[in-house]
């Protein structure tokens, strides 16, 4: 693919050439019309100058017609390279006067209606190209009256009166144009390469600058970002997008530090319980266990090796659902029927935690979902719900539903959440460092919780509405009859 900076200078230059090349065709086409009517008004002129020349005298009784003008010597229309011609014919077709410059030879006859003037294109009789005026004149008296004997409405009095030029000037005039417009095209195009070039150029810099920059940032170091005041406006948006994106990887470069550091930190303590109990088993092989000595031991172990196993699933569950691999299958379920599954493992604790665990769910509300999938962010909730409540505290949910969608929330008490412990809940591994005396508990709950929601096309939000009470919202969309 070509480069922008090649794309923007051919695309520039093609349609500076294309308007240029327009512009000047319908410049040199007016100025030829202009040229071209200037030329043809000159020529009316003459023609109808050399007409109101033409009179007829009476001379005892004998009526003799005169055109004045053929009794001076104009210059114009004597022998020269670039002379005029005039040819006057009388009506029965014979010569009755002709311009010194046709050397005695004849203009070409020019055909026309009416009296005039007709403006005709015409090869002269030495071969030029030409252009003629004419008209049909009657020779009146100085007194505009009739002659006896005389009539001058009489057709066969009537003089055709034809001025012709070449066009030779006339081209020549407009070759002239046609180069000096060419020449220009040509010392506009090399000036057009040079401006483009260098305003293409200029124009880019900043774009060059943000690239050179951008190769410039290091996984290592995401601490860069772009200042856009100095920036044109069309590259703030880039930049600011640029900005965010660079905001969201150095969150998640964060996050994965501190996940890679918290699964070190929780698979090195039952790691390395395994590690002293085969130790102790390897020490004590020769010595006879008693039976409640092995039994004890071994629950340990089952204890420990759950622990893990609770911790590697719920990592699994989090890379599926990070890589897109979790199966999503939804159908209409009865939300408490679900709810009731969610709580059931978790009252027991409760009640020897004495919390008190309060709520009611409409038996006919139903939503589409995936029943394994919800049961999940359920029972994370629950658990949470119970782990961080204090004795003694309490726990109640409801749901809220309307036409559009409905709202499950699970309140509990709490005694160490902040506002801004809120963004962080559902980042993996987080936990207040109170709770880190908690040996069963990872800090995967809410992620799992946050994810599944995703898949879904659930709404989760949290809040502390009011000092010791922190509330989730789960809203879920309509479900389509």
């Amino acid at each position: 693919m070509r480069s922008i900076r090649t794309h923007l200078t051919l695309t520039l230059l093609t349609a500076l050439y294309i308007l240029f090349t327009i512009s000047s065709a319908a410049l040199y086409l007016f100025v030829k019309g202009v040229l071209v009517n200037q030329f043809d008004e000159s020529l009316v002129k003459k023609t109808l100058a050399f007409a109101g020349m033409a009179e007829a005298e009476d001379e005892d009784g004998v009526i003799r017609i005169e055109l004045e003008f053929t009794e001076y010597a104009i210059p114009e229309f004597q022998p020269s390279p670039d002379a005029e011609f005039y040819q006057v014919w009388r009506a029965d077709g014979s010569v009755f006067a002709r311009s010194p410059s046709l050397g005695g030879e004849d203009l070409p006859r020019i055909e026309f209606e009416g009296e005039g003037p007709s403006i005709q294109d015409m090869t002269l009789h030495n071969g030029q190209p030409g252009r003629a005026a004419g008209v049909w004149k009657t020779p009146q008296g100085e007194s505009g009256e009739d002659f006896r004997g005389y009539d001058s409405n009489d057709p066969k009095n009537r003089l055709r009166i034809v001025v012709a030029q070449s066009k030779e000037p006339l081209n020549r005039a407009l070759l002239s144009i046609l180069v000096g417009f060419s020449g220009a095209g040509l010392l506009l195009g090399f000036g057009l390469i040079g401006v483009v070039t260098l305003s293409v150029k200029r124009g880019l810099t900043p774009l060059d600058r943000i690239a050179n920059k951008t190769a410039a940032i290091d996984a290592s170091d995401l601490s860069h970002r772009f200042v856009t005041d100095s920036l044109p406006d069309e590259l703030v948006p880039v930049c600011t997008r640029l900005n965010d994106l660079l905001d969201r990887l150095d969150s998640a470069f964060q996050r994965e530090r501190r996940f890679n550091r918290d699964v070190s930190h929780e698979l090195r303590t039952p790691i390395a319980e395994l590690r002293i109990l085969a130790d102790v088993a390897l020490s004590k092989s020769s010595e006879k266990w008693e039976f409640d000595e092995s039994q004890e031991y071994f629950r340990d172990v089952l204890e420990i090796a759950r622990d893990m196993e609770s911790l590697v699933v719920s990592l699994l569950a989090l890379v599926r659902g990070e890589g897109g691999t979790t199966k999503v299958e939804k159908r209409k379920v009865v939300l408490a029927d679900i709810i009731a599954q969610a709580e059931g493992p978790f009252l027991p604790l409760a009640h020897d935690r004495n919390i008190s665990v309060e709520g009611t769910i409409p038996s006919d509300r139903t939503v589409s979902t995936d029943p394994s999938l919800l049961l999940g962010i359920l029972r994370n909730l629950f658990s949470n719900a119970v782990y961080y409540t204090p004795e003694g505290g309490t726990i109640t949910y409801g749901l809220e539903s309307t036409d559009s969608n409905s709202v499950f929330s699970l309140t509990n008490t709490h005694h160490d959440l902040t506002e801004e412990d809120l963004p962080h809940l559902f980042e993996p591994f987080w936990q207040k460092d109170s709770a880190r005396s908690s040996e069963d508990r990872h800090g995967l709950g809410l992620s799992l919780v946050n994810q599944f929601s995703d898949l879904l096309g659930l709404e989760i939000e949290t809040s502390l509405p009011e000092v010791g009470l922190f509330v989730v919202r789960i809203t879920f969309p309509a479900t389509p009859e």
